[in-house]
């Protein structure tokens, strides 16, 4: 059973549950869709409905003649595209905004609570590396 935390922290759910991952998503990013217009509101949950969907379709039908060793760093190659992604839109918020007084911080919540969203990766990276090994 995945290590959840309780709901009033709002950690609790089914991993597999694409609502729960979309609540997540938005806590990492800080946003809410109470704050937001109906239109953006709708149109971010569509976008990463469509995404979801479309990474599905990827893993179930692209995967199907890889082999574990072929798939791995396939796999590696998707989280360095959104890493390299999730890079250029602080570079752009930091170069629009000129630096943060306080630091500015993409992050991604965790069961540790909060861990810089290029570290996440990273680890990530590590782990699918010493598996190839």
């Amino acid at each position: 059973m995945p290590n959840q935390k309780t709901e009033a922290q709002g950690f609790a759910g089914d991993p597999f549950d694409l609502e729960y991952q979309y609540s997540l998503y938005l806590q990492r990013v800080g946003v809410a869709e109470s704050i937001m217009m109906p239109i953006q509101a709708q149109e971010t949950k569509r976008a990463f409905f469509g995404a979801a969907g479309q990474i599905l379709d990827l893993l179930t039908t692209g995967c199907d003649e890889l082999t574990e060793a072929e798939a791995i760093p396939k796999l590696g190659g998707l989280f360095d595209q959104v890493s390299h992604f999730w890079m250029q839109e602080v570079n752009q918020h930091l170069h629009e905004r000129g630096p943060d007084p306080e630091g500015f911080d993409l992050t991604m919540i965790d069961d540790q609570q909060k861990l810089n969203f290029p570290k996440i990766f990273e680890k990530l990276e590590d782990h699918l590396t010493k598996r190839i090994d």
